[in-house]
């Protein structure tokens, strides 16, 4: 008696090959391809045989193309990295995947394939069961996608690395297009001989734990994989559905960026882990990594990309605002002073100003951000940023306007950029940079009178305002004190061979010492 035959089974060992075959030689045909695929998928799903006397049905149609398509990936498993051919199999899987997203939320707007992972418990998963009388979540799409992951996560283990590696190279492609990953239970399936309903596994805790440990898996390439799937899977997780003793999705890849010692890893940690503000401590860490690459990724990419919101309509996660004074001051200081010239070049970032006063008012905006009264830092930033940029050096001129209104940030740069200048011996700079000895004489002593004025009327007026308003006077206080000082060490660098101006700063100083009101900070200003 001869063998029984599965027509549909003959029919797609010839076609779903074919389709596989073109699309290992070019990506150019991939979209084409996944048309005629989900074609023939569809065309395979509607095959269906009828069990237990009609009372529910067997989906032939589909465990044949399953099996054919995971025959087709069976073959790229075993082929190891670097193999282009392979690469393209493994884009093509991905671009499926995104294409049955697509078609899911298309054809059906309130279950897309995401749903696959939709947060419900199994009681609610069962009473809208029975309130819909239907499996809508239940489509060929996530049936398909189901069995493709626990096929991959099953060859996590495997003893060929070659094979652990395919496995979690084509996993990460396929969590890439189906997006972030709820952590819940999937929905009611059909158990493996088709023939009834039954709750599935909790897939999302069974490829969490999968992931997991394959980032510390010992070979390099699994673990580089391994990352970029978990990272999409911490998005949506829920502190409360992790037991106590165990690590959090984000705990896990943030050990890895710290630890792992291998740099490929610790680059896609960095590149895929979401900004948050209990991740920023650790990213910015990494600016002291031994990596040149990877700290000048810190700044490239993760800083920068998220100063701003991705509309640039609100401050990103990176802004300045919002970092402390202690973080910002740790980006500068360990960017600009970097041994390597490609790092301090990221840090430093690219003059986009192309006329002197929009760059003077770059590096005025920088001092904003950083404490000028007691850290060393912004002296060593602007000495830095001078080294570095000299472009940025040469284009900064102090011109008659840019007295008028005096700021601690105004007058701390041109404080550091006349030291700078008498370091480095630029008499040309200097001379057109410092002011006559006395424009700066009448400078301070404009200086020295507002900050009298406005103690003695805040002295006047102590017990008539409120403790918000005297927090902010006091504030002014200090900043007129702070630019009468810088003024005072900036006088110290002039030339007094003009006698008329010695005569008048000479004046002015033993007139400010003499006065009992002169702040106690002022005096070896003066001195």
């Amino acid at each position: 008696m001869p063998a029984r035959t599965n027509p549909l089974a003959e029919v797609l060992s010839v076609s779903v090959p074919k389709i596989f075959d073109q699309a290992q030689n070019t990506t150019a045909n991939h979209q084409k391809n996944v048309v005629a695929l989900h074609k023939i998928h569809l065309d395979a799903a509607a095959f269906t045989e009828s069990v237990h006397n009609g009372k529910a049905i067997k989906l032939t149609g589909e465990r044949n193309f399953e099996d054919a398509f995971i025959d087709m990936v069976c073959r790229v498993l075993v082929v190891k990295k670097g193999v282009s051919q392979a690469e393209r199999i493994v884009k093509f899987v991905g671009t499926y995947t995104k294409y049955l997203n697509e078609k899911g939320r298309s054809s059906q707007p309130s279950v897309p394939v995401e749903l696959f992972f939709t947060r419900a418990s199994a009681a609610d998963t069962k009473k809208e069961a029975d309130d819909d009388g239907d499996d809508d979540d239940d489509t060929t799409s996530s049936r398909f996608v189901a069995r493709l992951l626990k096929f991959l996560v099953n060859g996590f283990v495997a003893k060929d690395k070659i094979v652990r590696y395919r496995c979690v190279r084509i996993l990460a492609e396929m969590v890439t297009h189906l997006g972030e990953i709820e952590c819940v239970p999937m929905p009611f399936v059909l158990d493996i001989n088709m023939t009834s309903v039954t709750p599935s596994e909790d897939v999302y805790m069974m490829l969490r734990a999968a992931l997991i440990d394959r980032v510390h898996d010992k070979e390099t390439n699994v673990r580089v994989q391994a990352v970029v799937a978990l990272s999409k899977l911490c998005g949506s997780e829920d502190a409360s559905d992790v037991n106590d003793d165990e690590p959090t999705a984000i705990d896990v890849l943030l050990d890895t960026l710290a630890c792992d010692p291998a740099a490929e890893v610790r680059r896609a940690a960095l590149l895929n882990i979401p900004l948050a503000p209990h991740a920023l401590p650790v990213m910015l860490g990494r600016t002291r990594d031994t990596d040149t690459v990877m700290r000048k990724l810190v700044y490239s990419q993760v800083l920068e990309n998220n100063c701003l919101s991705v509309d640039h309509a609100s401050m990103g996660a990176a802004h300045p605002r919002v970092l402390s004074i202690a973080q910002r001051e740790l980006i500068i200081r360990n960017g600009l002073g970097d041994r390597e010239p490609a790092v301090r070049a990221a840090a430093g970032g690219p003059t986009k100003a192309e006329d002197d006063q929009a760059i003077q008012n770059d590096v005025i905006a920088l001092l904003k951000y950083l404490d000028l009264h007691e850290s060393t830092i912004a002296e060593d930033t602007l000495l830095s940023i001078f080294a570095t940029r000299v472009d940025i050096f040469e284009h900064l001129e102090f011109k008659e306007d840019y007295w008028r209104e005096l700021t601690p940030e105004r007058i701390f740069l041109v404080r550091i950029f006349v030291e700078h200048c008498i370091a480095i011996k630029d008499d040309v700079k200097l001379d057109a940079s410092l002011p006559v000895v006395t424009h700066l004489a009448f400078q301070i002593q404009n200086a020295y009178n507002a900050h009298l004025d406005n103690t003695e009327a805040a002295a006047a007026r102590e017990s008539e305002v409120s403790e918000e308003q005297l927090a902010r006077e006091e504030d002014a206080r200090l900043d007129q004190e702070f630019i009468i000082g810088e003024l005072l060490r900036l006088a110290a660098s002039l030339d007094y061979a003009d006698e008329i101006g010695r005569r008048k700063m000479f004046q002015l100083i033993r007139d400010m010492i003499s006065q009992e009101i002169l702040p106690e900070s002022l005096v070896s200003r003066c001195l």
